[in-house]
């Protein structure tokens, strides 16, 4: 469905998902690294999980800024592009005195 979507909004379309994908990878590495060092085997288990779910939630939050951060450069340059060409479609318009 994602693809006919796609193919029907042509060159309107833009897709967040692969931005997503890109930086998914970047933080699921990171997590997994990070594990070890947060987790202490003399802690109580209770413990454990409430730094690593305090840790994911950083991630994730991180996460959450850089695709916005991304997006919404991305939003910016295409809103100068389409404001470009409407001014473009009206100067042609306009008579050439």
């Amino acid at each position: 469905m994602l693809s006919r979507t796609q193919t029907a909004l042509g060159e309107v379309f833009y897709n967040v998902i692969a931005r997503k994908n890109r930086s998914k990878h970047l933080v699921q590495n990171a997590f997994q690294k990070a594990r070890p060092e947060i987790v202490d085997p003399a802690e109580k288990h209770e413990l454990q999980l409430r730094k690593l779910r305090t840790y994911r939630l950083t991630l994730c939050q991180d996460f959450c800024f850089d695709v916005l951060t991304e997006v919404y450069c991305d939003a910016l340059k295409l809103q100068i592009l389409l404001q470009t060409d409407q001014l473009r479609k009206r100067a042609y318009l306009m008579p050439k005195d």
